[in-house]
C-alpha cells in the first residue's frame, strides 16, 4: 500500500487497457485456451500493439487503435508459429468485451462517493471504449471518455494527454491519470499530470527523469491516496 497522498486532485483519469479492463480475459472469452503459449501470445500481442501505435505516431500514418490491435496479433500469433484456424477473429471480438478487473468498479465508485469527477483517457477508439463500457455495465460511471482517435495519434504524444485539460476545464496540474503501463505514467508525468502507476507485475520503473507520484499493485488501493474511504 502506498502512504503517498495526492491533495489538489479534481478529477482521476483512468487508462483502459491492464488498468480497468484486463485483456487476458479475451482468452477465456473467446475458448482461445493455448495452455503454456497463452500468457507468450498476450505479452507478444501487447507489446507489439504498443510498438505499432507509436510507430504510426512518429511516422504520421494513423489508423484506428482497432486496426493496430489486429496488425499486432496478426504478428504475435504468427511469429510464434499458433495455428490460427480463426484464433485472431476469436480474441478481437473479445478485446471488445474486456472483463474489468475485479476491483476496478468499486474503486472508481468510491472516488466517485467524494464528488469527484472521473473519466477514461485511452488509445482505445470510441467504438472499442463504448462496447466495453457498455459491456461491463459502467454506462453511468464516467463522466469523461477521452479517445486518442480525436486527435489522430496515440500516447504517449502530448497531443493526447492535451485531451485531460481540455474537455475538463481543469489545469493539469489538478488531474491524476491512473495507469498499468509505465510509459504511460511517464507520458502523462512529463505533460505535467499527478500519476498513479498500478504495478500490477511488480515490474521495475522506468530509468525516465519522470516518475508516478504514487505505486500501487491493484486498484483497491488507489482511494485511499486521493482521500476516498475505501471502505465505503
Amino acid at each position: 500500500m502506498s502512504t503517498v497522498r495526492l491533495e489538489n486532485i479534481k478529477v482521476c483519469l483512468f487508462d483502459v487497457y491492464g488498468t480497468l479492463f484486463d485483456m487476458r480475459s479475451a482468452f477465456s472469452q473467446s475458448g482461445s485456451l493455448i495452455s503454456d503459449s497463452t500468457g507468450m501470445l498476450l505479452d507478444k500481442w501487447r507489446a507489439k500493439q504498443i510498438e505499432y501505435a507509436l510507430l504510426r505516431t512518429c511516422m504520421g500514418y494513423h489508423v484506428d487503435f482497432y486496426k493496430v490491435t489486429r496488425d499486432a496479433l496478426e504478428y504475435a500469433i504468427y511469429s510464434l508459429g499458433i495455428p490460427s484456424a480463426g484464433l485472431g477473429t476469436r480474441l478481437m471480438d473479445a478485446m471488445m468485451t474486456l472483463d474489468p478487473f475485479p476491483e476496478a468498479e468499486a474503486a472508481v465508485r468510491q472516488v466517485k462517493a467524494t464528488g469527484m469527477k472521473v473519466g477514461i483517457l485511452s488509445n482505445g477508439s470510441p467504438e472499442m471504449l463504448e462496447s466495453l463500457i457498455k459491456h461491463a455495465g459502467f454506462d453511468e460511471l464516467f463522466e469523461y471518455v477521452l479517445s486518442a482517435e480525436s486527435v489522430g495519434a496515440f500516447k504517449p504524444h502530448p497531443s493526447v494527454y492535451g485531451l485531460g485539460p481540455k474537455h475538463t476545464h481543469i489545469a493539469v496540474n489538478e488531474l491524476v491519470l491512473v495507469s498499468a503501463n509505465s510509459w504511460d505514467v511517464v507520458g502523462a508525468a512529463a505533460f505535467g499530470y499527478k500519476t498513479v502507476w498500478v504495478n500490477r507485475r511488480l515490474q521495475i520503473r522506468e530509468a525516465m527523469p519522470w516518475k508516478a507520484d504514487a505505486v500501487i499493485t491493484d486498484l483497491s488501493e488507489f482511494p485511499q491516496i486521493i482521500g476516498a474511504n475505501s471502505h465505503e
